[in-house]
C-alpha cells in the first residue's frame, strides 16, 4: 500500500540515530529511500554513485569484499543484484540503528555470504588480518567523511590489506574544496596503485578509485 501511495504523496518516516542525528525513511515514486537532513544515505543517489564506480571495475574477479560504511546496504543490493556478485562481504558499521534498518527494511542482513560487524571501521581494519580484492570506503556521518578517514594512519594500513591486483573505492565526499584532502590521500597510497579519479560524479561526490599493482 505504502509503495502505491508514495506515488500520489511522499511517505516519511523519522528515525533517530545517535551518530547521524534524525533519520527519514521515504517512500517516494515506488522507491524507498533513506536519508539524513543534508544528503542521501542510501537507495538514491548514492547508489547510483557507487554503482557508477563498481561499473569501472572488474566485479567477476572478485572473491572477498570489505565494506566500511554499509549504511542500509544499497552497495551490497546493486554487488548481487546487478552484478550477481556471490562472494563473500565484510561489512562494518558503526550505527546499530543502520544495521537494523538494512535487515528490517531492505533485507540486506547477515547471511552465508555476508558477515556484518558493528564496530568503529578505524578499529576493525587495526585488527584485521585479511585480504581483499574490493574494499569501498563510504565512511559518512552526515554529509562528511570524517577527517581520520583521509589520514595516513588509516590509509597506510588499509592499503596493506588489498589483495595483489585488487582493487578499492573510496567515497571521498561532496565537500566544495577537497583538493587538499585529494592530494594527501593519493600520496598516502602511493606508487603500489594505479589510481583514478573522478570529480563530482552525478554533480556532486568524488570518487577515488585504485588498483594494486
Amino acid at each position: 500500500m505504502k509503495r502505491f501511495l508514495s506515488y500520489i504523496y511522499p511517505i516519511t518516516k523519522k528515525i533517530k540515530s545517535e551518530f547521524s542525528g534524525d533519520l527519514e525513511l521515504t517512500w517516494y515514486n515506488g522507491y524507498k529511500v533513506l536519508n539524513t537532513k543534508n544528503t542521501n544515505y542510501s537507495y538514491g543517489s548514492l547508489q547510483e554513485i557507487l554503482d557508477f564506480a563498481l561499473s569501472k571495475i572488474i566485479v567477476k574477479n572478485i572473491e572477498k569484499t570489505l565494506l566500511l560504511g554499509l549504511g542500509a546496504g544499497s552497495v551490497v543490493a546493486t554487488l548481487r543484484n546487478k552484478y550477481q556478485y556471490n562472494g563473500l562481504i565484510n561489512a562494518v558499521e558503526i550505527d546499530a540503528i543502520l544495521i537494523n534498518i538494512a535487515c528490517q527494511e531492505y533485507q540486506i542482513c547477515a547471511d552465508a555470504k555476508m558477515v556484518i560487524h558493528q564496530a568503529d571501521a578505524f578499529e576493525f581494519i587495526k585488527n584485521n588480518k585479511t585480504l581483499y580484492h574490493l574494499i569501498i570506503i563510504d565512511l559518512f556521518i552526515d554529509n562528511r567523511v570524517p577527517d581520520v578517514f583521509y589520514s595516513e594512519a588509516f590509509i597506510s594500513i588499509l592499503k596493506q590489506q588489498v589483495a595483489k591486483a585488487g582493487y578499492f573505492i573510496f567515497n571521498l565526499g561532496m565537500q566544495a574544496d577537497l583538493t587538499a584532502v585529494i592530494a594527501d590521500v593519493m600520496q598516502f597510497f602511493g606508487s603500489d596503485f594505479e589510481l583514478k579519479l573522478y570529480d563530482e560524479v552525478l554533480g556532486t561526490n568524488t570518487l577515488l578509485i585504485g588498483k594494486k599493482l
